[in-house]
C-alpha cells in the first residue's frame, strides 16, 4: 500500500512521467472526439426524405377555385389546377364515384377513370391520396416521444446514455457488443464536450487546474487524468471484469410506479445487476472498476491529491455519481417528455 501515499522518490519519478501521459492521453482523447464527430456527421442510409409539392386547386365544384397545397410523395405525378368548367363534373358532384375510387387502391385510380372527365381524374386521384395523409393533428403527436418509447442516446441532451434500456428489453449482450457500448460512451462527443468543459471549471487562483497548474498544459493534465479516471473505472468495470464474471453493464430503467419505488430501484442497482443470463447478482465487475481507477490515480494526480483516504473518498465519490446517474436515467424520459408536452 506504499504507493497510495507516494512517498518513495522513484516513486514520484514514476507519477510525473505519468502526468505527462496524461496530458498525451488528453490529446488522444481530442483527436478521438474529432474523429467520432465525423462519424456521428454521417447521414444515415435511407434517411432522404424528399417531399414534393403540387399545387391543387380547391374544390371543383365551387366557381371560386382556391388554391392549396397537398404534399406528394417524391416522385409522384403533380396534380393541375382544375378549372371551373371542368368542376361541374367532379368528385364532389360525383360523390358515389369519389366515395368507390377513394376506397379502391392507388394503381388502379387511373384506369378506374379513364372515362371520366379530367378533371374529375385528377381532383378525385388527389382526395385518394390525401385521404391516406396524416393529419397535422397526428404528425404533432407522432413528434411527441412517450416516457417508454425508444432509447435516449444522452440524458439533458449532453451525457452518454448507450448503456441505458428499459427493463422489458432485455437480451443478452456479446464481448464484442459490451466493448461497442463501452466504446460508443467513452467517445462520445458531446460526454467528451462536457468533461473538457468540467475540466476548465475546475480552476482554482491558487492550484490552477486541477491542482496542476494553470497553463494550457496543465488544463490538459487535468482533462487527461479525469478522462483517465473514467476510462479505466468503465473499461475495466464495463468490458473487461463484465466479460470475465459474464455480468451485464446496462442500466435498465424501471419505467413505471411510484417516484420512491423507483428512486429505489435506480440507487440499488449501484450494487446490483443482471447476470448474463438475467439473473440478479452483486455488480462486482463495476465495483472493481472503481476500486481499480482510484488506486492507479495516485501515480499521476498531483502530491497533495494522494493518499490512502482521499483514494477511500474518491470511491465514494463515484459511487455517489453513479447513484445520480441511474436516477438521471430513469426519470429523464419523464422529464422530457413532459418539456415536449410544454412547449
Amino acid at each position: 500500500m506504499r504507493f497510495l501515499y507516494g512517498s518513495d522518490n522513484s516513486v514520484s519519478a514514476i507519477s510525473g512521467r505519468l502526468r505527462v501521459a496524461a496530458g498525451q492521453a488528453s490529446r488522444l482523447i481530442l483527436a478521438g472526439m474529432v474523429l467520432s464527430a465525423g462519424l456521428y456527421a454521417l447521414p444515415p442510409a435511407g434517411s432522404s426524405r424528399a417531399v414534393e409539392r403540387s399545387f391543387l386547386g380547391g374544390n371543383a365544384c365551387d366557381s371560386a377555385g382556391e388554391a392549396g397545397f397537398l404534399d406528394m410523395p417524391a416522385g409522384g405525378k403533380g396534380i393541375h389546377p382544375v378549372s371551373s368548367s371542368q368542376g361541374q363534373s367532379s368528385a364532389a358532384c360525383h360523390p358515389s364515384l369519389a366515395a368507390e375510387i377513394a376506397e379502391d387502391s392507388p394503381e388502379s385510380i387511373e384506369s378506374r377513370l379513364a372515362s371520366a372527365t379530367p378533371g374529375l381524374v385528377e381532383l378525385t386521384a388527389a382526395q385518394a391520396f390525401a385521404r391516406n395523409q396524416p393529419s397535422a393533428e397526428a404528425a404533432i403527436h407522432k413528434k411527441t416521444p412517450s416516457p417508454t418509447s425508444g432509447q435516449a442516446k444522452h440524458i439533458f441532451w449532453v451525457i452518454p446514455a448507450f448503456q441505458v434500456y428499459n427493463r422489458r428489453e432485455f437480451t443478452p449482450l456479446t464481448p464484442q457488443e459490451k466493448f461497442h457500448e463501452w466504446a460508443e460512451g467513452a467517445y462520445d462527443p458531446l460526454g467528451l464536450s462536457a468533461g473538457a468543459f468540467e475540466s476548465a471549471v475546475e480552476y482554482s487562483p491558487k492550484d490552477g487546474f486541477c491542482g496542476y497548474g494553470k497553463s494550457f498544459f496543465n488544463y490538459s493534465e487535468c482533462f487527461g487524468s479525469a478522462e483517465l479516471d473514467a476510462n479505466i473505472s468503465s473499461f475495466f468495470g464495463d468490458y473487461v471484469f463484465a466479460v470475465l464474471l459474464h455480468q451485464d453493464p446496462r442500466y435498465f430503467r424501471m419505467g413505471e410506479g411510484s417516484i420512491l419505488r423507483r428512486s429505489w430501484y435506480a440507487v440499488s442497482r449501484v450494487f446490483i445487476t443482471y447476470t448474463d443470463s438475467g439473473h440478479n447478482t452483486f455488480y462486482s465487475s463495476a465495483l472493481g472498476g472503481t476500486v481499480l481507477a482510484s488506486g492507479l490515480s495516485n501515480l499521476y494526480y498531483p502530491a497533495q491529491d494522494r493518499g490512502f483516504g482521499l483514494t477511500m473518498s474518491r470511491i465514494a465519490w463515484d459511487l455517489g455519481d453513479t447513484a445520480l446517474y441511474n436516477l438521471a436515467a430513469e426519470f429523464w424520459p419523464n422529464i422530457k417528455h413532459g418539456l415536449y408536452r410544454a412547449f
